[in-house]
Order: structure tokens, then sequence, then C-alpha cells
């Protein structure tokens, strides 16, 4: 009986999720193991707390701070200093839809797909705190100053840069 509720999805690279809130119900260990800071905000209300709930509920630890222990920092217009730092610990930074998705398909999902898309003057900042860095261990999060190259995220009419 024990071995009927604690089941894996089918691994394939397309997730299938007939009842996606049930997912969301279901207590797993999904995230068992990663500490996440949630920094999510629509306009000017935070609303990390469901995220929060939810990463918890599922395993993983939630903190206020990022430290060096951080493994992931789920970021959408939140505070530029926790970024800057996210980036300072090479923390990966993903959005929210990474743990919806993470959620939908019950496994966890490739964080280079989730980058958070920043403004061109966040993403010089960004860049010129690594560049201060050179001697010390290069953060693997970086900044992609080429846009609209074909490498790049951003569409050339963007003024925006996505967080690498």
């Amino acid at each position: 009986f024990f071995f009927l509720m604690i089941r894996r999805p089918p691994r394939s690279t397309h997730c299938i999720s007939s009842a996606a809130s049930d997912v969301y119900k279901r207590q797993s260990f999904l995230f068992n193991g990663l500490k996440a800071v949630v920094d999510v905000f629509s306009g000017s209300i935070n609303i990390s707390d469901g995220l929060e709930s939810v990463f918890i509920k599922h395993g993983g630890k939630v903190s206020q701070k990022i430290t060096k222990n951080t493994s992931h920092y789920v970021y959408m217009n939140g505070d530029i200093e926790r970024l800057k730092r996210a980036c300072h610990y090479g923390i990966k930074i993903v959005t929210p839809l990474w743990v919806d998705d993470c959620m939908r398909c019950q496994e966890l999902q490739d964080e280079e797909k989730y980058r958070p898309q920043v403004s061109q003057k966040i993403a010089d900042d960004i860049a010129a705190q690594n560049l201060k860095r050179r001697d010390k261990k290069r953060c693997h999060t970086e900044v992609n100053k080429s846009i609209g190259s074909k490498t790049s995220l951003a569409s050339s009419k963007s003024n925006r840069a996505y967080i690498y």
C-alpha cells in the first residue's frame, strides 16, 4: 500500500498532468534537499507566500536571506540587491514558472529554461559586479550582454536582458 502512495511519473520529455490542481494538494518530496529564497511581486503586491508554502509542502526549505547554502532564488520583480547577491553566490535564479512546471511534471526541470528577464541597467550592474570579482571564483550566473544576437534570449527591439 505504501508503494502505491509514492508513485513516480513516467519519464518523458513531455509532462502530462490530467488534474493539475491535484498535484498541489498531495504532499511529495520533489524539492527535498533544496533551499530557496522566494522574492515574487506582482506590481507592488508580494505574492511569495503561496510559492513558499508549495515549496515547503513538497520537501524544500525556504529562507528570507540569501546565503551560500541557498540553492535557488525564485525571482520576479523582486529586490535588486537580493538578485545581485544571488549572482554573487552563484545561486540558480529562476522564475515562478519553474516551481509551477516542476509541480505539474512532478520532476525538477532544467533551471536554464526559467531564467528571469531583467532591465539592461540591472544586467550591466551585475556584469560590472562580476568584473570586480575577477580574481575570485566567477559566478555561474552571468549576464548576456549581446542583446539581439542569436545566442541571446532577448529580442533586438527589447531593452531587456536575461540572467545567465
